[in-house]
């Protein structure tokens, strides 16, 4: 192949040919799969966390409601 050839293509392109694709895992080897399954896991337990805080204050607002309606249906009883 000329030498043009190999200028045109991007130098990211050019360091193990044309269709390489960056792997992080052969790069940072089984330290990367560990951090990022941690990460995951991470994340997916502050969203549960968050969804339960959602529900329970849910809940307590479901039975102020119900209390509310409670106490005027007695006060104004006849």
């Amino acid at each position: 192949m000329s030498p043009g050839y190999y200028q045109e293509i991007p130098a990211f392109l050019r360091s193990e040919g044309p269709y390489t694709v960056y792997n992080h895992h052969k790069v940072k080897g089984e330290e990367f799969h560990e951090n990022h399954k941690l990460t995951k896991s991470n994340a997916k337990k502050r969203v549960q966390d968050q969804l339960e805080h959602l529900r329970m204050e849910k809940e307590i607002q479901k039975k102020q409601f119900q209390d509310q309606i409670a106490s005027e249906e007695e006060t104004f009883k006849i």
